[in-house]
């Protein structure tokens, strides 16, 4: 491990006690230096504690596509609703494509429908796209809607 790493893990815990403009601007400097996999490491641990803190550092960490790409599927894995609504709404509405976006959530459309379905709901309410994204985009709320009811009607015992 690299000392800025182990710098930017000790922000990072500092950031999710107490998060002070300070701290996000020192953690988000030494964020741009740290390697891909740190990068991401960093956003995810404050993620767990501090939603906005990781979108505000995922804003301005400067992650290239495939990075967002990575935080993207680690967002949709963890499942959790207000962090989706987040870092999609304030990260990648703005800074991700919606082509780039919408690969991915294709790509997890079947195992993880209602984390899908939530972020693409983000996704659309928060920007403006043309017809074509808007349609897909739709499309795709509406199949992992009826993915994951059917899901849940599996899953119930009837007797």
């Amino acid at each position: 491990m690299s000392e800025p790493f182990l710098i930017a893990k000790k922000l990072a815990y500092e950031l999710v006690e107490r998060r002070l403009s300070p701290l996000e601007n020192e953690l988000s400097k030494l964020l741009r230096r740290l390697t891909p996999e740190e990068k991401l490491e960093i956003i995810v641990q404050v993620m767990a504690k501090n939603v906005r803190a990781a979108a505000a550092l995922a804003t301005r960490g400067n992650l290239s596509v495939l990075q967002q790409a990575s935080l993207l599927e680690k967002l949709l894995e963890g499942g959790q609703s207000n962090a989706i609504k987040h870092i999609v709404s304030e990260v990648f509405v703005h800074r991700m494509g919606a082509k780039a976006f919408l690969h991915v959530l294709h790509q997890k459309r079947r195992s993880l429908p209602a984390a899908v379905n939530l972020a693409a709901y983000y996704f659309l309410s928060a920007g403006k796209f043309d017809a074509q994204t808007r349609a897909s985009l739709r499309a795709l709320i509406d199949e992992t809607k009826s993915i994951d009811i059917a899901s849940n009607f599996m899953h119930v015992d009837i007797k």
